[in-house]
């Protein structure tokens, strides 16, 4: 069905690749973090500063995942080595700081790092339901 101008219906289209592209998950979610764990950080600091840490925390494991999985399809099979080093380094080096996180209670709040370590995952949820709700308003 044509527009009432004449033009015909814009095409429904779902691309992926921009909606979910690392670049704007990263800027989100480091927005997202730094609005959030200044609003927070008035609240009570530690709280902010366990949410801006937690935060922090996933965006890196959001970008070490990404970087693992870009390198492993992009087909060239002399990266190989390079992804399993990947790999090794990412998770002993993130967890290591997790670690640490939660073994000094004394600086901040346990509940703000665990809210701000959910934060990448909040951003692509809520950026797949928009998605979602912008396609089918299209309809």
């Amino acid at each position: 069905m044509a527009r009432a101008d004449g033009t015909p219906p814009a095409e429904r289209t779902f691309d992926v690749e921009r909606i979910f592209s690392i670049r704007k998950i990263v800027s989100a979610s480091v927005f997202v973090a730094t609005l959030w764990g200044l609003f927070l950080s008035a609240y009570e600091w530690r709280f902010g500063l366990g949410f801006a840490l937690g935060a922090l925390w996933s965006i890196l494991s959001y970008v070490g995942i990404y970087l693992i999985v870009r390198v492993w399809f992009s087909g060239n099979r002399r990266r190989v080595l390079f992804v399993i080093l990947l790999a090794c380094a990412k998770i002993p080096l993130l967890y290591f700081l997790l670690y640490q996180l939660f073994a000094h209670p004394a600086y901040f709040n346990h509940l703000g790092l665990v809210l701000g370590m959910s934060l990448a995952l909040m951003v692509v949820l809520l950026k797949a339901v928009g998605a979602v709700i912008v396609y089918q308003t299209r309809k």
